[in-house]
């Protein structure tokens, strides 16, 4: 399961966003949920998500400036982030293509638009994850040749040893 978390300054719009999909049909679980970016920022430091949910206007800190701060963290960087926006402003969406935004996505979210951009977000977690285990296994056979030829050496080593002992 995918872990999100849930950010926009209107109470009915996190409510409609938790009740619009079967989160868990669909291979996600909503862990929180923010009025800003601040507030999520520090959701973040005690809790884990794979992916944010933003709004793009909100006060205090908006869903751009989120964006730009999770980008720029070393802990943070990797979160999957969908930008919900009521501005169609091309100026907008230049600016979290920018952060690498996953995706943005229009109000009134329409339900499959919103499902389309977390398949998406499946999707690239799910390649993220198969190449983890692809690098692991080089690592591993990296590793096991590796103490094959250590092995290898010491056994000459030792002969060498007892040949030059044996005259």
């Amino acid at each position: 399961m995918l872990r999100v978390l849930l950010v926009d300054d209107e109470p009915f719009i996190l409510r409609g966003m938790k009740e619009l999909i079967d989160w868990e049909d669909e291979g996600f679980e909503i862990v929180g949920s923010a009025a800003d970016g601040e507030e999520a920022l520090l959701f973040l430091q005690n809790h884990d998500a794979d992916l944010i949910l933003s709004d793009i206007k909100m006060p205090i800190m908006d869903g751009l400036e989120l964006l730009r701060k999770l980008r720029i963290s070393e802990k943070y960087r990797d979160i999957y982030f969908i930008i919900l926006s009521g501005y169609a402003d091309f100026q907008y969406a230049q600016e979290a293509i920018k952060y690498a935004c996953n995706d943005y996505i229009l109000k009134p979210v329409e339900k499959e638009k919103l499902v389309q951009a977390l398949r998406k977000v499946r999707g690239l977690k799910n390649i993220e994850l198969e190449k983890e285990r692809e690098t692991k296994k080089l690592e591993n056979a990296y590793l096991s040749r590796s103490e094959e030829h250590t092995s290898e050496l010491q056994s000459r080593s030792d002969l060498v040893c007892r040949l030059l002992l044996e005259k």
